[in-house]
């Protein structure tokens, strides 16, 4: 209704509808980018419910909703805090796979929680990663800091949630089953995760500041081994070991978590600069990567 010279009044009613867990993903519009998972569900090759992610979220409306979309998938534990996680993780260390945690929770936060993770060498190696507000940059950088995999933006897509829990399985998978088939077995212990010294930790934080500081050039694996004194097969078991990888993945890894830090702080003016930036030949090859990498077009940061 509208009273001209003194204002107008506007009423929205929205009809209240009951739902049920689980809560399905919308379709996307057809505007939508839609990341191609198919090769990461078949590069998993597993069983329905092979993994188990512990999920800790001190929200109880955001830890239903983040669960109803894991559970159809993988088997999950749940904490409401830092302090439950650590617990739950001490109890259950060789069934869980990834660790995916808020930053803000009462009694331990989620920073908290993953330094001492990390300090512990029978855990460092358990991919985990974090929940945080779009305005907090310093949690992303504090996240980066610790040793974090991965930290994930809210408010987030379906999509973006699935393809970075996805790669960050993927890539476990692949140290695990190198520290089964290279380590041999010791009769006197029943661990069976792989362990990270902090020697593998800055070797590896040496290799990854080579790379950034170069990601404009190509790159060959022989010349990339003799740079850091090892030869061609001593580099690729190294680096298979502290990251699942071989070369040529963790290379596009490294460009593409560069292009991701370019997209969000807006240091260029397109996603073809930025492509270009970071190593990749096309803006085409870029997007397809990026999309299945971390569930979203670069394109959607300009919208």
């Amino acid at each position: 209704s509208s009273t001209l010279g003194t204002g107008s009044t506007f009423q929205l009613k929205l009809p209240k509808k009951v739902t049920t867990l689980p809560i399905q993903p919308p379709r996307p519009t057809e505007t939508e980018a839609v990341p191609d998972t198919a090769p990461l569900e078949e590069a998993l090759a597993l069983e329905p419910k092979q993994y188990t992610i512990l999920l800790v979220e001190d929200n109880n409306d955001m830890r239903n909703f983040v669960g109803s979309l894991l559970l159809p998938h993988y088997h999950l534990l749940t904490a409401a805090n830092g302090r439950e996680g650590l617990e739950l993780l001490a109890a259950n260390a060789s069934k869980i796979n990834l660790i995916v945690s808020d930053v803000m929770m009462p009694e331990m936060d989620g920073f908290e929680m993953m330094r001492q993770i990390k300090q512990n060498p029978q855990w460092r190696l358990l991919p985990m990663m974090m929940l945080t507000a779009r305005a907090a940059e310093q949690d992303k950088l504090t996240a980066l800091t610790i040793g974090v995999d991965d930290y994930l933006i809210k408010p987030f897509s379906v999509p973006e949630l699935m393809a970075r829990v996805q790669n960050l399985l993927i890539n476990y998978n692949q140290r695990l089953l190198f520290h089964q088939t290279e380590t041999p077995a010791n009769p006197n212990t029943e661990d069976t995760l792989p362990v990270l010294s902090e020697a593998d930790q800055e070797w590896l934080k040496t290799v990854e500041t080579y790379l950034q500081e170069r990601l404009d050039q190509p790159f060959d694996n022989a010349s990339l081994a003799q740079t850091f004194n090892k030869s061609k097969r001593q580099f690729e078991r190294q680096l298979k070991k502290t990251t699942g990888l071989t070369p040529a993945k963790f290379i596009k890894e490294i460009r593409l978590q560069t292009a991701r830090q370019h997209l969000e702080q807006g240091t260029f003016a397109s996603a073809t600069e930025v492509a270009y930036a970071v190593g990749f030949a096309s803006l085409g090859t870029f997007s397809k990567a990026y999309s299945k990498r971390f569930g979203k077009n670069p394109s959607a940061y300009w919208r």
